[in-house]
């Protein structure tokens, strides 16, 4: 069989954070995998064999993330929690790679996201949030609701998906020393974020990204800091231009590189390497005559010094993640891994280069000097018993003669076959070569499944992503969400039908999420030609979108006005405008706890439906955020797969 049955998603496993040791050639790397019993994922931490089983490093019963390799090789940090224990605190431990033994050393009081050691492996830097103990207990103390006192919001961007509340816990840096029960310092302050820091080759200073003006909310814009570890004091090295972020500093000492993205207001655009000396202040771009994003969705920042001259960074390049170099001094980029893959994350050290790559037929896979040295993929369908349905790539011709990049997988079986469009979200992201858990199991389930990049993705021009600005844009005006990029997915369609003989043109399908959620509403809100359609965690009222994300106010962005100026704007791209139109059935799908597209988005839709005498089919995933289909409660993500396949299978398996 090709692909996976609904149920065996709890086969799949995920590799990352490989890390190279410099004084030795150890690679240690973390591996996730589902226990569905328990409803959870566990991650532990392994040391890399090559042409043998790696070795399991990290404490049985425990969970284990954010592994980070000594400069002397020999012990690793990593973030440490009770297996069992849902509530247990993470702490952060140093672990000895020859005696397993376990060092504690702090108790943060929220998780930590980052975690890096000092050049001279005596402190460890960390970034964790840093809750207002006024208003959030500390871990092991419980507090009623009624008992807190209220809170004072004069910022936007008061919420994040998938961690709630974050203006009065915001991320803050830390350091402590590397030894048993040390207690963390605090290296920034105040109610601004700060993240992605990185310490300078002799470890007396931090730099990290952080918008720490006044109006920071407003304009978008964000700034690369530099702070003396030893006194605290802080040394602005932007101009407040951009949003910039993952600082790297050279092993030289002498440059900083970073990715920069030049206009958060009148986006999207894409982002670039950008390098400077921070005593001489002046930001040269290393990439911009690529014309092509250098911040991939869903990888890593790629930003890695090869040495003094030159710098590792990844690139997305039609549906690819590819893996290059370029020099400091004549900004030649050379190309390092290509082909039809996506390289996720990148580690370097004694001469050694370690990399996750996937591609359209395999899960992440860790490889050493570009040699494959975990099989993941082979066991997972050894495990489930079936093979990758591969994609297969076409090209469809747009209204306007433009070449629009898509794919195509057959499954098993004589067609012609019901068929399902996908559409991505963003919509400034691609598809991409990577296994797409949904795709094998709709192939699975005997659905031939189409999918494309249309304009408004990333990974080809920056024109390309543009093009769906709205026309009220004073700058690169476009023709608005559901316009040239309906055209494009439906092109995909039609050039599919022209092409492959197994593809019934008769029982076509639709399903997008997120951004690919609104366009999915927004189609069938303007032709009857699918059988049936899943719109998920999409927005379907933009106007109340701006009030309600964890975003808000930023999708002005992209329609060059805001919701107080440009009302009508906002409403005339609203699919919720166009329910009258939407004879299609419909299954909507959406988690309450979704702060991106928050669920009065399908509650909006589902009503207005009903109200007209539709039968839209509604369900919510309590305890889920935006990211349900990829983190997901496994046991959620299975039923979420299986209402879909019954839903398309109702509508689509009979012929006619």
């Amino acid at each position: 069989m090709r692909g996976f049955r609904a149920e065996q998603l709890q086969a799949l496993t995920t590799i990352s954070n490989a890390q190279v040791g410099q004084g030795t050639d150890r690679v240690i790397y973390a591996q996730q995998s589902v226990n569905l019993d328990q409803n959870r994922y566990e991650s532990a931490i392994y040391l890399a064999n090559p042409g043998t089983n790696s070795t399991r490093v990290s404490p049985e019963g425990s969970i284990a993330t954010l592994p980070r390799l000594a400069p002397d090789g020999n012990r690793f940090a990593c973030a440490l929690r009770d297996l069992d224990d849902d509530d247990a605190a993470t702490r952060i431990a140093v672990i000895d790679l020859t005696t397993l033994h376990v060092t504690e050393i702090c108790v943060p009081l929220e998780p930590p996201s980052e975690l890096e050691w000092s050049p001279d492996g005596l402190q460890l830097g960390f970034v964790a949030r840093d809750p207002d103990l006024d208003y959030y207990p500390r871990p092991g103390e419980s507090r009623k609701a009624k008992d807190t006192p209220a809170r004072k919001v004069e910022t936007f961007f008061t919420k994040l998906d998938g961690e709630g509340w974050t203006f009065d816990r915001p991320t803050q840096v830390f350091v402590v020393q590397a030894i048993a029960n040390a207690a963390p310092r605090a290296v920034t302050n105040g109610p601004f974020e700060a993240s992605e820091f990185c310490w300078s080759p002799d470890g007396s200073r931090i730099a990290c990204a952080s918008a720490r003006h006044v109006g920071w909310d407003l304009d978008l814009l964000r700034d690369l800091w530099v702070i003396d570890v030893a006194t605290g004091a802080f040394t602005r090295i932007t101009n407040t231009d951009a949003m910039y972020s993952h600082p790297q500093w050279s092993p030289d000492d002498r440059h900083i590189a970073a990715l920069r993205y030049a206009t958060p207001l009148s986006g999207p655009c894409h982002s670039q390497v950008v390098a400077m000396n921070p005593d001489e202040g002046a930001w040269e771009s290393l990439t911009d005559s690529m014309d092509r994003n250098c911040v991939p969705f869903g990888a890593g920042h790629g930003l890695v010094w090869r040495d003094a001259e030159s710098l590792y960074f990844a690139y997305e390049d039609g549906g690819r993640v590819t893996l290059a170099l370029v020099n400091l001094t004549t900004c030649n980029v050379d190309i390092v891994v290509d082909g039809n893959v996506c390289v996720t994350e990148l580690a370097i050290g004694n001469g050694t280069i370690a990399t996750i790559q996937t591609d359209a037929v395999s899960i992440p896979e860790l490889f050493i000097d570009n040699v494959r040295i975990t099989d993941a993929t082979s066991e997972l369908f050894a495990t489930t018993h079936t093979e990758p349905a591969e994609p297969q790539r076409f090209a469809a011709r747009s209204s306007d003669g433009v070449e629009v990049e898509c794919w195509a997988i057959r499954p098993e079986g004589k067609g012609p076959f019901p068929t399902i469009l996908n559409i991505h979200g963003g919509p400034f992201t691609q598809y991409s070569y990577k296994l797409f858990d949904e795709f094998q199991v709709q192939a699975a389930a005997g659905f031939a499944v189409l999918y494309c990049n249309p304009r408004g993705s990333s990974g080809y021009s920056q024109q390309w992503g543009r093009a769906i600005r709205w026309p009220e844009c004073d700058i690169d005006p476009g023709t608005g969400w559901g316009g040239i990029d309906y055209d494009d997915v439906l092109a995909c369609a039609d050039a599919a039908i022209r092409q492959f003989d197994w593809i019934d043109p008769k029982r076509l399908g639709l399903q997008g999420g997120s951004y690919g959620g609104y366009l999915t509403s927004w189609i069938i809100g303007h032709t009857d030609r699918f059988r049936a359609a899943c719109s998920e965690r999409s927005v379907n009222n933009l106007i109340t979108e701006e009030h309600n994300s964890d975003v808000a106010t930023s999708f002005r962005e992209a329609v060059g006005a805001s919701h107080l100026d440009a009302a009508d704007a906002y409403t005339r791209q609203s699919p919720s405008t166009y329910v009258r139109q939407m004879k299609t059935p419909l299954l909507i799908l959406h988690s309450e706890d979704d702060y991106r597209c928050p669920i009065s988005q399908a509650e909006e839709l589902f009503v207005a439906l009903r109200l007209l005498g539709r039968t839209p089919e509604f369900w919510r995933f309590p305890g889920e955020g935006h990211e349900l289909s990829r983190s997901g409660a496994p046991k959620h993500r299975i039923q979420r797969a299986e209402i879909i396949l019954d839903f398309f299978t109702r509508h689509l398996a009979a012929n006619g």
